[in-house]
């Protein structure tokens, strides 16, 4: 009778406790069998409809809380390494394959998978390594997969060979045009590349990175309406379609047209829009310094090529670019050393070396200056600017007829600037050739005649 007392009051005390413990058993069971609590199944099928809507996020979350319950689940760790290439990490979608492998995944089933994940690293030795199989080596993915690393590693006779191949197979494979078209861009034959692109979108329009190497080779050929609609052709996909990357490139691409064009109000609403979805992208910073420097603000210019610089150490054209703002910020000093190591990698850089000798003007080393200039004065390629900083140097050191000579050249390049056809008129009454400086005076406007009043600089 006690110890049924005793259970009584025991069950009285907990009674409590255990209605919990039973009714939250029971709504978990409920939850769980209508599917309103997801279990793996149903977490797998969400993240693949958010990868395919180009919610990579939200599918990576999904796929997060499947390997949360099941560390080597196959299936999840494959997905997220897809999706980590969607966003733009392929570090970590390789680390996801690895374990991926580990967990049971069979490496053949995944090597075009990991093929993309080493072509995204710039991995191209190993991805040949892992392509070299004596039964996939016909196949033609793999064939266009070997093909971009051989681009990759500049070995482009291989290339053409597994391009060659790869078309025998397949003349229209959309994947092997693409890189097709890259290595006739490398080649120097633009058209040639745009065929094959044009070839590559017509059967896959959702080839993105034909339509963003499309938009480079027009945007270089100063084509800039038809640049614009490759670029929007990436921008205006469905989200699925574009990877993280691919939207910046295109954004990217849009905004270096417009600044092309001169057109910086319209180009800084895409950079706004850029910033908005990739902030802390370095394509952003770039324009966002593209921009600074257009508009004349040299010290944000400055602040945002360091950040770029800082990132991509070896990337000549923005420390050119960085060379330029210190220029415009007047920091001569730092201008100086930032180009002179500029030129010193890539003395073919004329750019490079006409602000170089700007910089060295600037300092007052008019004879630094001219030595600079010859690389870029003697090329055939030489342009009015490069004939200008000749001229300007020469005057400087007191050589007025070797200056007249880089001047007319300057004039004769650009016939509508007027400064350097009043120094010209200037260089001419110094060496006492008074009727070639009448002549060109009398072509001037009266209110820019003034030969004395103008200096070079």
């Amino acid at each position: 009778m006690r110890t049924h007392q005793a259970n009584n009051i025991y069950f009285d005390m907990h009674g409590a406790t255990w209605r919990a413990v039973f009714f939250g058993c029971l709504a978990l069971i409920f939850l769980v069998g209508c599917g309103l609590y997801p279990g793996t199944e149903s977490r797998l099928k969400t993240a693949d409809a958010k990868l395919v809507s180009g919610d990579y996020k939200g599918a990576a979350a999904e796929l997060q809380a499947v390997l949360k319950r099941d560390s080597v689940n196959v299936a999840a760790l494959v997905s997220l390494a897809k999706v980590e290439l969607k966003l733009g990490d392929p570090g970590a979608a390789q680390s996801y394959l690895k374990r991926a492998l580990a967990a049971g995944a069979k490496s053949a089933e995944l090597r075009e998978l990991s093929g993309e994940v080493l072509l995204a690293r710039g991995q191209f030795d190993d991805l040949l390594k892992s392509t070299a199989v004596a039964d996939e080596s016909s196949n033609v993915q793999t064939l266009a997969l070997r093909a971009a690393a051989q681009i990759g590693l500049k070995d482009y006779a291989a290339a053409e060979q597994s391009l060659a191949e790869a078309q025998r197979q397949a003349p229209d494979d959309p994947q092997a045009l693409l890189y097709v078209a890259q290595l006739r861009a490398v080649e120097g034959k633009s058209d040639e590349a745009l065929t094959a692109l044009d070839r590559a979108v017509a059967r896959n329009p959702a080839l993105m990175q034909a339509w963003l190497l499309r938009g480079r080779l027009l945007m270089a050929s100063a084509k800039y309406t038809d640049a614009s609609a490759a670029f929007k052709q990436v921008t205006d996909a469905a989200p699925g379609q574009v990877s993280v990357p691919e939207e910046i490139l295109a954004l990217s691409g849009q905004a270096e047209v417009l600044l092309a064009q001169n057109d910086v109000k319209s180009a800084a609403e895409v950079v706004k829009l850029l910033k908005l979805h990739h902030q802390n992208t370095i394509p952003a910073h770039y324009l966002e310094g593209r921009l600074a420097l257009q508009n004349g603000d040299a010290p944000t210019a400055v602040n945002e090529f360091r950040i770029v610089t800082n990132a991509a150490p070896d990337n000549v054209a923005m420390k050119s670019l960085l060379g330029a703002a210190l220029l415009a910020q007047g920091s001569n000093e730092q201008a100086l050393a930032t180009l002179s190591e500029v030129v010193a990698q890539n003395p073919a850089d004329q750019n490079a070396r006409k602000l170089l000798a700007q910089a060295q003007l600037s300092d007052n080393k008019p004879d630094d200056a001219r030595r600079t200039l010859l690389g870029a004065a003697d090329a055939a390629n030489t342009d009015g600017q490069a004939d200008w900083l000749m001229a300007i140097s020469l005057m400087e050191t007191g050589d007025v007829k070797g200056s007249i000579s880089f001047l007319e050249k300057s004039v004769a390049a650009a016939p509508a600037n007027t400064p350097a056809q009043l120094a010209l008129a200037r260089a001419y009454l110094s060496n006492r050739q008074y009727e070639q400086a009448r002549v060109l005076l009398e072509k001037l406007a009266p209110d820019k005649r003034d030969a004395s009043s103008q200096r070079l600089q």
